[in-house]
């Protein structure tokens, strides 16, 4: 009877075993790779599983657990299976895998990846006469180079650390120079890594991109703005929302920004060499002689026979309706096809290379066989040419734009890309639209709005959705330019030659109409064509008739309400709530603005300056001593933007507001998210006239700082341009700016410019409605 018993059970349980499913196994997307190490994160489930963990091979493309299996991991909001041993600048194949008791194996899904070429982080160690002090030095020194010479493929960098006795804790210049000081706890990796990220560019000095603040949202403490270290950050913590932050010389996480911080931790050292070497990727400046970190960015390997149709990302460049493309003699053009027309011509055909050992990719014509190349000769510029095998000329840094494409009010699910030629300096070559619709050679500039830099690359089947797209914004912007045209000819004017009427309005009648039926693109391309002649015509030949009602011109500036990342401005500020700032910084914001008719102009923008701290710039203010340094400018004409005093309120608008003043008191914004609610009540206007001597002249305009110290704040917003044709300058400019007499009396009284007594004190006048009032025998704009 117990044999019989014992004989059942063991049936039982064999029939279990062999009835045990096979796990189901999801590899997550997420993932992070060094030069040596690779990570992944998985998710199994199933009845008795054992072991899980990667599989990976650098030749089966569908490992499985007979190839190499991950060795070690370690725990960070969930697990972090970690891949040792990897060979540099390598592709590799992994993939998630859980195994049961009964033998089965599920596997999740393959991802590819190239390991980056391993890092020559070298270091001298200066001598100390304490040989415990020197032998902790050298072991956090020689540590912190093995985690950054195994997960960065940074290069060039040599960084001498020693002991000094004075120093509190520890600290690091960019490039290297390295200080530890007796406190002991600040002898250990984590130290040596945390001031290893200010070598390499995580400093408020030298100009890199953590301090430029392109990549930074704010002038203090703010968030990283590049896509590599935010991909790394979501990964390490296993969230969907994580984000690097940073003030001006320390980041968070895995910035290990003090001994406290520093844990021991593998996991922690990972992190942040893994992040040290995103931020390279995202742009930052790691040596003085990098601008970045080349990686594989564009994916070509999913489908390695592909052919690549190339598009300037710039709507003036061609977007709509042209392809890059080259001639016989190897000179890059833009020709203006159909999708049909470019798939039928090699010409318009790209093949890509990816070279893991430099992280370059090259670009072949289909056509004529003909590489992309950089010519360091003559002309410096980016061409063609005949190569058996392409040279170090043909290499390109393909970089990926942070934000998606946008067509007018149309955004793909695409980015654009920097094709860079790799020189050893921080604003290397790259690619660019020219007007003329030729290419040239510029500076790379990494700001969102360089679109003129950036390119499209489509393959066959991603064309119709960007036609598409480029169709509807092209039509869009059509449109927006036949009621800008109608609003010019709405404005009170006089003709100045007869017919100029009767000619603008034929051309808006036949915009009309076309825009009524299905235009091509060719058929809007001339329209808007005859619509900026027509603009320009029209302009040469009228005078407002009234000088409070001028032409509008705010359309000739680019991106005049900041909502497209400053495009078009000579460089970025920092942008939140549409608004524009500078903190602590000297700046030139402008742009040039041409052809112009011959006339006169007003420049206007919302903008404020605080010079120095809210309760300092008010009480500066309030005793006639206007500290602003920020100057608004057209031309040759210039005159100080609004001090932030100017518009204190008596009751609070919103955002963070600063109280100032006693008797009484007042508020001023001390946000931008305060600045932008204080310009959308109308706060802060400010202006500039001048004029342009001849028609097809030009007019620079902008803001422009030159002594922006301590706490010193500059914000703007709302941009416009007015013409007032041939009417005089001084009709204009009767009444210019905001004048505070600085002998005013506290008694003084205010009056209306009819005389009427509205107010005593000056102070008062902050609490009058917007107008123009006579204090002191003088008009002020309140």
């Amino acid at each position: 009877m117990l044999k019989s018993t014992l004989l059942t059970f063991m049936l039982t349980l064999i029939a279990a075993v062999h009835a045990m499913a096979q796990p189901t196994v999801t590899t997550d997307k997420r993932y992070a790779r060094g030069a040596t190490m690779a990570f992944g994160r998985l998710t199994a489930t199933g009845t008795g599983i054992t072991q899980r963990g990667f599989c990976y091979s650098d030749v089966n493309p569908t490992p499985t657990i007979d190839d190499k299996l991950n060795a070690s991991s370690y725990g960070s909001n969930g697990t972090i299976y970690v891949l040792d041993s990897l060979q540099p600048a390598t592709r590799y194949y992994m993939r998630a895998y859980a195994k049961n008791s009964a033998g089965e194996v599920g596997y999740g899904e393959v991802i590819s990846f190239y390991t980056i070429p391993k890092g020559t982080i070298t270091y001298n160690i200066r001598s100390c006469d304490d040989a415990a002090i020197q032998t902790r030095i050298t072991n956090a020194v020689e540590a912190a180079a093995g985690w950054w010479n195994a997960l960065t493929s940074i290069r060039g960098y040599h960084s001498s650390v020693g002991y000094e006795a004075g120093v509190p804790t520890a600290d690091c210049s960019y490039g290297g120079w390295v200080r530890v000081g007796s406190n002991t706890s600040y002898q250990a990796t984590g130290t040596i890594l945390h001031e290893w990220l200010h070598g390499v560019g995580v400093i408020p000095y030298n100009n890199t991109e953590w301090a430029r603040d392109r990549l930074r949202s704010g002038n203090g403490t703010g968030q990283w703005l590049g896509d590599r270290v935010t991909q790394v950050i979501r990964f390490l913590d296993n969230n969907t929302t994580g984000v690097l932050s940073g003030d001006t010389q320390h980041m968070w996480p895995y910035g290990i920004n003090g001994a406290h911080e520093d844990n021991g931790s593998c996991g922690l050292y990972i992190g942040n060499s893994l992040i040290c070497q995103a931020l390279g990727e995202d742009g930052l400046q790691h040596t003085s002689t990098s601008y970045a970190l080349p990686y594989y960015s564009l994916d070509i390997d999913a489908n390695p026979t592909a052919r690549y149709y190339i598009k300037s990302e710039s709507p003036d460049g061609g977007v709509h309706d042209a392809f890059l493309t080259t001639t016989a003699s190897g000179r890059l053009t833009i020709k203006t096809m159909t999708d049909s027309e470019a798939l039928a011509n090699d010409t318009c055909a790209w093949e890509l290379t990816f070279t893991p050992s430099n992280q370059y990719y090259q670009l072949r014509n289909v056509g004529t066989g003909r590489y992309l190349s950089y010519s360091r000769t003559g002309t410096h510029g980016i061409t063609t040419v005949e190569r058996d095998a392409p040279t170090s000329l043909e290499n390109f840094h393909l970089m990926p734009s942070r934000t998606d494409v946008n067509l007018g009010d149309v955004s793909i699910d695409k980015r654009g890309y920097w094709v860079i030629h790799p020189e050893s300096n921080w604003e290397p070559q790259t690619l660019a639209i020219a007007t003329s619709g030729n290419t040239k050679t510029e500076a790379f500039n990494i700001a969102n709005g360089s679109v003129q830099q950036r390119w499209l690359f489509l393959e066959a089947d991603e064309l119709p959705q960007v036609s598409q797209a480029a169709y509807i914004s092209k039509r869009a912007d059509l449109q927006l330019s036949v009621e800008a045209l109608e609003a010019l000819i709405a404005v009170p004017h006089t003709e100045d030659a007869d017919g100029t009427d009767a000619a603008a309005n034929a051309v808006v009648a036949d915009a009309n109409a076309l825009l009524e039926g299905t235009p091509d693109v060719s058929e809007m391309t001339a329209m808007a064509t005859r619509i900026d002649d027509a603009v320009w015509a029209f302009l040469c030949n009228v005078t407002p008739s009234d000088v409070s009602q001028p032409f509008d011109l705010t359309f000739m500036l680019s991106d005049p309400q900041l909502d497209n990342g400053a495009a078009g401005w000579s460089e970025t500020p920092t942008i939140n709530f549409g608004c524009g700032e500078y903190y602590e910084k000297n700046f030139d914001f402008n742009q040039t603005i041409s052809p112009l008719p011959a006339g006169t102009y007003r420049f206007a923008a919302q903008g404020f300056n605080r010079p120095g701290t809210s309760a300092n710039a008010y009480a500066d203010y309030m005793n006639g001593n206007d500290k602003s340094c920020v100057n608004i400018y057209a031309g040759n004409k210039y005159t100080k933007i609004a001090h932030i005093a100017a518009e204190a309120q008596a009751s609070k608008l919103g955002g963070t507001e600063s109280t100032v003043g006693s008797t009484p008191t007042m508020y001023m914004p001390n946000n931008m998210e305060a600045a932008s609610i204080y310009f959308a009540a109308g706060l802060y206007d400010n202006s500039i006239v001048n004029t342009v001597a001849t028609d097809g002249g030009q007019l620079k305009v902008g803001m422009r700082a030159g002594s922006m110290t301590t706490s010193y704040w500059a914000i703007f917003d709302n941009f416009r341009l007015y013409f007032y044709g041939s009417l005089s300058p001084d009709d204009i400019t009767a009444i210019q700016g905001v004048t505070v007499p600085t002998d005013r009396p506290a008694n003084q009284n205010i009056y209306t410019l009819t005389g009427q007594l509205v107010g005593r004190g000056i102070d008062a006048l902050q609490q009058l409605p917007r107008g123009v009032y006579v204090v002191g025998g003088r008009k002020i704009i309140r």
